[in-house]
């Protein structure tokens, strides 16, 4: 990979996610990005700072999702150990123009039973536009 050539995400979806896998081959994901800047190999002279971080907290360089599908599904899973709609809908605002519940869900998720229940949360996400190089972090 030419110095700084920044790498490209990997599309969201259960389409990508399946073409990726290629049946557990785990071969499928240059061809399904279609780019050779999809992944990347580093050592501690490359990303020092990585090394600095992986000695104090983590990399989760063994990090998995709980759904082979796209990134809403995978968030669902975070507060409720199941997305079921959300793998054919695929969007939570379609979701919730379906259901007609506020969060669009027909099961329990871990935000209901704290609703109502004096227990504070919060859920943090990244809002759009990333930064360029948000991911190679």
């Amino acid at each position: 990979m030419p110095p700084g050539q920044p790498l490209i995400d990997l599309h969201h979806s259960w389409e990508s996610a399946h073409a990726c896998y290629d049946s557990g081959k785990m071969d499928g994901f240059v061809w399904a990005e279609g780019t050779p800047y999809t992944m990347g190999y580093y050592n501690q002279t490359d990303i020092p700072n990585y090394w600095k971080y992986a000695r104090h907290y983590t990399l989760c360089d063994r990090f998995f999702s709980s759904e082979m599908s796209g990134s809403s599904p995978n968030h669902v899973y975070t507060v409720a150990a199941q997305s079921k709609e959300l793998n054919n809908i695929g969007s939570l605002a379609q979701l919730r123009k379906e259901t007609g519940d506020d969060d669009g869900f027909s099961f329990i998720s871990i935000v209901k039973r704290f609703t109502g229940k004096d227990v504070s949360w919060g859920y943090y996400v990244e809002t759009q536009p990333l930064p360029p190089d948000a991911h190679a972090v």
